[in-house]
């Protein structure tokens, strides 16, 4: 029984958290904005779109709802899905330990235009710190963490193989994304849903979300061979 408003307000007001405001992209998909200000819209984006109104097919949108409903500790995924668009950029507040000095994550080229490689990793690395004022038990923050050290995978994917029709990108994304690919397109898509160069990727997205495949998870074994 969490109460999204409540863990939204303590997560937005950690002191780390916080920091985010410092911390100022600057490319195609960010003109100057910081990253406070960047997850706090993604989040916004997403509790617009986690009711799935995205989603025209019947059975696609079943599949949608009960996968959303599933429980993780108590907590439904669509709301860990809302938590996990409001913090999946965290890791651009790293800085590392260079030679006695601090060296920022964040890298920005003669032009301006900045990159944060290895983000998605080293955020996974934070996610208690910037949750340690919720009540989020210890198998949540797990699963957000990873849902961290993922997030890139759909942009990445898509980026890669915009050759690739709908069905071949899910391919893709359920052998790469640890059984948690439906998290990963949800966020990819509110990540950079107002971004300019991202939108040539929502119609792929609209037919990922209506496809009922999508839904299930990828099995495997040892091959008997």
């Amino acid at each position: 029984n969490l109460d999204l408003q409540k863990t939204f307000e303590r997560i937005i007001s950690n002191v780390n958290f916080l920091k985010l405001k410092n911390i100022i992209k600057n490319n195609s998909y960010h003109d100057h904005e910081n990253v406070y200000d960047h997850l706090v819209k993604t989040y916004d984006i997403a509790k617009e779109k986690v009711d799935g109104n995205m989603i025209n097919d019947p059975e696609a949108k079943k599949l949608y709802l009960d996968y959303i409903n599933l429980e993780i500790d108590g907590v439904k995924k669509g709301d860990l899905m809302l938590i996990f668009a409001l913090i999946h950029d965290i890791g651009k507040m790293v800085v590392f330990d260079k030679n006695g000095r601090k060296e920022s994550i964040l890298l920005t080229n003669e032009a301006g235009i900045t990159q944060v490689p290895y983000h998605e990793y080293f955020g996974s690395l934070i996610v208690k710190d910037v949750l340690s004022e919720t009540e989020l038990s210890e198998e949540v923050i797990k699963y957000l963490s990873k849902c961290v050290r993922l997030h890139g995978l759909f942009n990445g994917t898509w980026i890669n193989n915009k050759d690739l029709d709908a069905n071949e990108l899910l391919g893709i994304l359920k052998k790469a994304g640890e059984n948690i690919h439906v998290e990963q397109i949800f966020n990819g898509m509110c990540d950079c849903f107002t971004a300019t160069p991202f939108q040539e990727a929502i119609p792929k997205i609209e037919r990922l979300f209506n496809n009922p495949e999508t839904y299930k998870l990828i099995g495997f074994s040892i091959t008997e061979g």
